[in-house]
């Protein structure tokens, strides 16, 4: 597998067995939920939940499915510059895979039927936990440096330059601005009354993030046929749209402070986005194991 893979390559995983990769794929119907960059043919690197970190590209090879490089070929150093310096410079992930999916359920366009509306509030409540602790923690520190887009590789292509950014067309996130379905946030932009639910208090040691997948899945996977919109003061869709108003002010606030150049959606792009929506990238299949 290693011999056709080379600097600057990025490699794909598929959705694995673990709860939360299960609910991204489902959430981005597709086949994978995690990505990584190649350095060499023999190593990558990647971000995970403790950092970023280096390991050999064989400790995967049933678990990588795709590869992709840019169309027009360049020279990858400075992809490859800015991976290494985000792990030489030990730069925290502070953005937990809740935030991930919080991010999708409030900025993607499938919510017009809402067969999941039931999880989206609890999920959304940790997310905005979560970031509000981020928040706090950014400003005690005194220092801006944290990775905070939801994609390692996204952020390192984004950081080499011009020339180098990728571009998603018609992606999760980045949807047909004429798609018929709102995302939450564009319902958001036309309700300047809405008022943003309070943080929750939580003891972190309360929070299964698993569980929450699960649920979230589970909800995904329930067909219950078309479901129209509840009025906005109907209970359960106005605390959505509450809850949601709360957690892109607090990703404004923290973006405020930390301050990288990108579309906000951009901080949810998914590994689906980057392998299947990408219009300067070329994909290729990794046949198992080798």
């Amino acid at each position: 597998m290693t011999e056709n893979i080379k600097p600057g390559d990025i490699l794909m995983f598929e959705v694995g067995d673990d709860r939360l990769s299960k609910a991204i794929g489902k959430l981005t119907k597709s086949n994978v939920c995690h990505c990584a960059l190649a350095v060499s043919s023999n190593e990558l690197i990647e971000m995970r939940g403790n950092g970023v970190q280096k390991k050999n590209i064989s400790d995967y090879k049933d678990e990588i499915i795709f590869k992709l490089n840019l169309r027009d070929e360049k020279d990858m150093m400075p992809v490859i510059n800015a991976a290494e310096k985000y792990m030489a410079d030990g730069i925290p992930y502070d953005w937990p895979s809740l935030v991930m999916i919080g991010g999708l359920l409030v900025y993607s366009r499938f919510n017009k039927k809402l067969k999941h509306k039931r999880i989206v509030n609890p999920i959304l409540g940790v997310a905005c936990w979560s970031l509000d602790k981020l928040l706090i923690k950014i400003n005690n520190s005194g220092s801006n440096e944290a990775m905070m887009c939801s994609q390692f590789v996204y952020q390192c292509y984004l950081d080499a330059g011009e020339g180098y950014y990728i571009e998603i067309e018609n992606g999760l996130i980045f949807a047909d601005k004429e798609c018929d379905e709102p995302s939450l946030s564009d319902l958001l932009s036309n309700e300047d009354d809405i008022e943003m639910a309070p943080i929750l208090t939580i003891d972190p040691s309360e929070i299964d993030e698993e569980q929450l997948a699960q649920e979230l899945f589970d909800a995904l996977d329930y067909e219950t046929g078309d479901v129209e919109y509840e009025h906005l003061d109907g209970g359960v869709f106005a605390k959505t749209l509450s809850n949601a108003k709360r957690f892109m002010d607090l990703v404004e606030k923290i973006l405020d402070v930390i301050g990288p150049d990108i579309p906000r959606p951009a901080l949810f792009v998914t590994p689906a986005d980057i392998c299947f929506h990408s219009a300067n990238l070329e994909r290729h299949v990794i046949p198992y194991g080798k």
